[in-house]
């Protein structure tokens, strides 16, 4: 799986709505590359959009969409009921056992999920890729 630490000089706001304070949370986790769908984007041009801005690249043939739905209390304000997320999940296969380099990312590897646990990952990325079949390991227990 491809997962990547951001760089925060790159321009992330712009790339996937990630502000400076959602930066610093990420510390030295690991993030997919991944954005909110902009205002009447359609996911397959979203796709394409992270491959360009996220990855540089241009010309990797994606599967999919695979779509997920979950749904959780709102850590921001408990109190508004549940928070709804729709994930359109695309996958590529990327020709070599070297990951792309991108700008935009400080390291960009391929992990085994099996091989982190979920505080490796931020986000709630961890969600995403266990949904999408690729369940990442719980932190152990003191």
């Amino acid at each position: 799986m491809l997962l990547g630490r951001p760089d925060p000089q790159a321009p992330w706001e712009q790339m996937a709505t990630l502000e400076e304070a959602h930066l610093r949370s990420i510390g030295n986790r690991w993030i997919l590359p991944a954005s909110h769908l902009r205002e009447f984007e359609a996911p397959a041009d979203s796709a394409d959009r992270i491959l360009r801005e996220q990855l540089e690249i241009t010309d990797l043939p994606l599967r999919g969409p695979d779509v997920f739905s979950e749904s959780y209390p709102s850590a921001i304000d408990p109190e508004s009921g549940m928070h709804w997320d729709l994930h359109f999940v695309f996958r590529g296969d990327w020709p070599s056992e070297e990951p792309p380099r991108s700008g935009a990312w400080r390291e960009l590897a391929f992990i085994d999920p099996r091989t982190v646990t979920r505080s490796d990952i931020a986000r709630g990325h961890a969600d995403i890729l266990t949904l999408a079949g690729f369940p990442v390991r719980e932190p152990a227990r003191d």
